[in-house]
């Protein structure tokens, strides 16, 4: 997974909030990865306040059929 996939849109409504971030162009397993690394590095950061995930819509954080949590959302869900 290379660091130029992820993205985060820093819109600071309040000071030391990250609106979204996430990754494209990547597989499901990838984004596990990705949440399992930087939801607990946003943790012990003093200065993040909160934080959001992109997509709390069918096919990200939710599953397809959009009755549930995706494999990845089932993730992000352990750490906020």
């Amino acid at each position: 997974m290379s660091t130029d996939s992820a993205f985060c849109f820093c819109l600071f409504a309040r000071a030391n909030t990250f609106a979204e971030f996430g990754l494209t162009g990547s597989t499901d397993a990838q984004i596990e990865s990705f949440l399992e690394t930087a939801m607990p590095w946003m943790d012990s950061q003093s200065y993040v306040q909160r934080y959001a995930y992109f997509g709390a819509f069918s096919g990200y954080l939710l599953n397809s059929a959009a009755n549930g949590l995706s494999d990845y959302g089932s993730v992000y869900a352990t750490y906020v």
